[in-house]
């Protein structure tokens, strides 16, 4: 028997195909001309990308699903309060790097129901890759499906994580420093979807954010779960959406890391990558 939801679901994986799509293009053919500003008296930009975009996408997403809520990076949450359904959109992951001309970006759209990421676009418009997942039907670039990889140790592999806005985190340097030892090197690369792309896909070992809001990275969420990886806090617990901070690989290798960012503690919630 088909699980409660599943076709209302399939429909709302299509639209989100179709509108990452969309979006990737919109990106690919705007950073030569990326015109933005910075958000108040801090360091992160918004582009006229990031805008546009997400009020394309936000109209497309009332209209075919009233009943559900949407939340965007830009102009907050709407649609009913209290709604099961919520839409994540952060239009141009990677604002820094899109508007200084860093082909390291994303577009990141997920769903949300009764709190369980339940599909996930993310599009890499300048490798032109479109990750993708839904619930029990696996993750996928473009139609290859992917996996996380489970190495029996750290030695020669790469762990993704990302500052917390522009500053570091509690328990970083622990994590560069722990990471070195095990023979494995950290790097930011300046997008958490992407991050997690690159983690499900097998590129990366891991990815370990301490500074997390996992509403905004539904979509990589999902995508990390149908590639095999568990996600957990640095507390050890499991669990569908970890709030304030992420360990996402495969369990033998999250645990690892888990052990070597003890007695280190989460950021509230996180901002991630600007």
């Amino acid at each position: 028997m088909e699980r409660a939801g599943e076709s209302e679901i399939g429909r709302a994986y299509a639209l989100a195909r179709e509108l990452g799509e969309w979006a990737s293009g919109v990106i690919a053919g705007s950073m030569a001309d990326a015109r933005g500003w910075l958000k108040g008296a801090g360091v992160e930009w918004v582009t006229e990308a990031d805008v546009a975009i997400e009020r394309h996408v936000r109209q497309r997403l009332r209209a075919a699903f009233p009943d559900h809520r949407v939340a965007g990076e830009e102009d907050g949450s709407s649609g009913p309060d209290g709604a099961s359904a919520v839409w994540a959109i952060d239009p141009v992951d990677g604002t820094n790097n899109f508007a200084h001309g860093v082909g390291w970006c994303a577009f990141s759209l997920g769903l949300v129901i009764e709190g369980e990421p339940v599909l996930g676009v993310i599009e890499d418009p300048f490798r032109q890759v479109a990750y993708h997942a839904r619930r029990g039907h696996g993750a996928f670039a473009d139609d290859r499906p992917i996996r996380v990889r489970a190495p029996g140790d750290l030695r020669g592999e790469i762990v993704l994580t990302e500052l917390d806005g522009q500053t570091p985190w509690d328990g970083l340097t622990r994590l560069v420093a722990g990471s070195g030892q095990a023979g494995s090197i950290t790097r930011i690369m300046g997008s958490t979807a992407m991050s997690m792309a690159h983690v499900a896909r097998g590129a990366a070992v891991a990815a370990v954010f301490g500074a997390f809001d996992p509403l905004d990275s539904a979509a990589g969420l999902c995508l990390l779960h149908e590639a095999g990886a568990v996600t957990m806090g640095r507390d050890g617990v499991r669990a569908p959406m970890p709030r304030g901070s992420l360990i996402a690989a495969s369990a033998p290798v999250a645990e690892r890391l888990r052990s070597m960012l003890a007695d280190t503690g989460p950021s509230p919630v996180g901002r991630g990558s600007p």
